[in-house]
């Protein structure tokens, strides 16, 4: 703060008169003016006034340094149509369809042209994001260097390269700032685990609370047996959040000594009540109480929501548990499990922590059929529970599922789920979408599309208007092979729905035509390079 606005803002009867200042504009100024002898508020004032003026008159500037020249990226003749449809699809309504353009990009082995990059080194999506840094070429980097608002381009994640040698990456955690440290320290977990861990705790005490908790996070690439020892000393940091985050860890680790002590507990829990002659079945005794021991391993006493203490408990515990203890402790298998307590008072908290666990733990090949399935069967029927937030769960659930099964598998058991379910529209389509890779298969765009125009053209309720939301991710996501199909007139009844609806669902169609319009014309412009080369 200057002095004059100290003055002004103290008032002069507290600051005493205006400060004389050395000879200069606004001296000279307000000298200039002829008048009588002026009040120590009034000369305030003036100088004040004067100085806002001379202020906004403009200074002069300052001396930069020259900018280097960038390294042209010659090679790639890009056509003004091409640039123009890439520059649409970076914009806000199209950029669902960017990433797959950057990947085709990438597969020809060319760049991005020169005129959209601004508009693409602009862009706020995450996703997006990490395909730009791949295909921005020399020129797009070189820019991306004169905008701090563009140094998310080259910074940590693109200058930790795939060639960088040992004695470089140690460099750069010794001297980089924290996103650096943390780049590094994910790609030498990539590389070297241990090495990783042993960097980290050379340094681990002298880090900030926070950089402490976000680097123990970074420490989940690769995360193996070797690293329980740090993660327990973790366990005693004096961040809260280190030690959570510790425990985390922890409990992601088979053979952990946490993990070993959830299946203790967790033993107490399910009890077999069948006889050997009788269906399997389980019987679910929650804990009573919340032992002092159970704090040491971060299990909450209180819930943070309106679940009960024993179902807080309950689930926390299941949870951490690998999935196959409990096969292995029955010598059943996991249909026989679920069907085993799906009637037991507490069957849903079970199953839902048994599904956390499947998350956490992850599945190991052979048992991805055997706990995917009945998994699938169970919350697919959560879908049409007369409770809204189980119907919601429920969605999340078997999105996170179809994300864990095998890439082959996913567009199957989705497309056997439409086909099989009495009401489609139940399950929440664009949320099923998402796990699935693109393009899609030919296979299963013609059928997607196939389902989608019958549903058009035999119902007119609300709930398809909402399930054809999913159009526009179609239009992302349906391959060149499927274009035609996509492209043919739909029968939408508009006679038989109000205004609204008709409207909405026009909408829909249109954003799935231009979607394909707009991939179908950039890939006729990369063909022409391609064949040009």
């Amino acid at each position: 703060m200057n002095e004059l606005t100290r003055q002004a803002l103290l008032g002069t009867g507290k600051s005493g008169p205006t400060p004389e200042s050395e000879s200069g504009p606004v001296d000279d100024l307000c000298n200039s003016i002829p008048a009588a002898p002026l009040s120590t508020e009034s000369a305030l004032l003036l100088k004040l006034g004067a100085t806002a003026v001379y202020e906004a008159a403009g200074i002069e500037p300052n001396t930069v340094p020259a900018i280097e020249p960038d390294h042209d990226d010659s090679a790639c003749p890009w056509s003004d149509a091409a640039s123009e449809l890439l520059e649409q699809a970076f914009s806000k309504d199209f950029v669902d369809v960017a990433p797959e353009l950057c990947r085709k990009i990438l597969d020809a082995n060319h760049v991005l042209p020169r005129a959209i990059l601004p508009v693409a080194l602009d862009t706020k999506s995450p996703e997006l994001r990490s395909k730009i840094t791949r295909c921005l070429g020399c020129r797009g980097r070189w820019l991306a260097a004169l905008n701090p608002e563009w140094n998310w381009a080259i910074s940590s994640e693109t200058s930790v390269n795939e060639n960088s040698s040992l004695p470089e990456l140690k460099r750069q955690w010794d001297e980089g700032t924290i996103a650096e440290r943390r780049a590094v320290l994910r790609k030498i977990r990539e590389i070297d685990p241990t090495q990783g861990r042993e960097w980290l705790e050379e340094t681990f005490s002298s880090d900030k609370a926070n950089d402490r908790n976000n680097l123990l996070q970074d420490l989940e690439e690769n995360l193996n047996a070797d690293d329980e020892p740090f993660l327990i000393q973790c366990l005693k940091d004096r961040s809260k959040y280190v030690r959570t985050t510790a425990i985390e860890l922890l409990a992601t680790l088979p053979e952990s000594e946490v993990v070993e002590r959830m299946k203790i507990r967790s033993a107490d829990f399910l009890l077999k009540t069948s006889s050997p002659n009788e269906d399997f079945k389980l019987k679910c005794v929650p804990p009573e109480t919340y032992p002092s021991e159970w704090e040491t391993d971060g299990i909450p006493e209180n819930p943070t929501s309106r679940k009960g203490q024993k179902s807080h408990w309950l689930d926390w515990i299941i949870s951490r548990v690998p999935p196959r203890t409990w096969t292995d402790r029955f010598d059943c298998t996991p249909e026989q499990l679920l069907n085993g307590i799906l009637n037991d008072d507490w069957g849903p908290v079970v199953i839902l922590g048994w599904t956390r666990a499947i998350r956490r733990f992850g599945l190991a090949e052979e048992d991805v059929v055997l706990w995917g399935r009945p998994m699938w069967t169970y919350w697919m029927a959560m879908l049409q529970h007369n409770v809204s937030q189980v119907r919601e769960l429920a969605g999340a659930t078997l999105s996170d599922l179809l994300g864990m099964f095998p890439e082959e598998m996913r567009e199957s058991a989705l497309m056997k789920s439409l086909r099989e379910v009495h009401e489609p529209t139940i399950l929440p389509i664009s949320d099923l979408l998402t796990p699935l890779k693109t393009p899609w298969s030919r296979g299963f765009a013609d059928a997607f599309l196939s389902l989608a125009r019958n549903l058009l053209r035999n119902r007119n309720d609300q709930k398809v208007v909402h399930w054809m939301a999913c159009l526009k991710m179609a239009g992302a996501g349906i391959p060149r092979e499927s274009f035609p199909e996509a492209m043919k007139p739909w029968n939408t009844h508009s006679g038989q729905r109000n205004f609204w609806d008709s409207a909405a669902i026009d909408k829909l169609i249109q954003e799935l035509h231009e979607r394909v319009k707009l991939r179908e014309r950039f890939y006729r412009e990369l063909d022409k390079m391609t064949a040009a080369e």
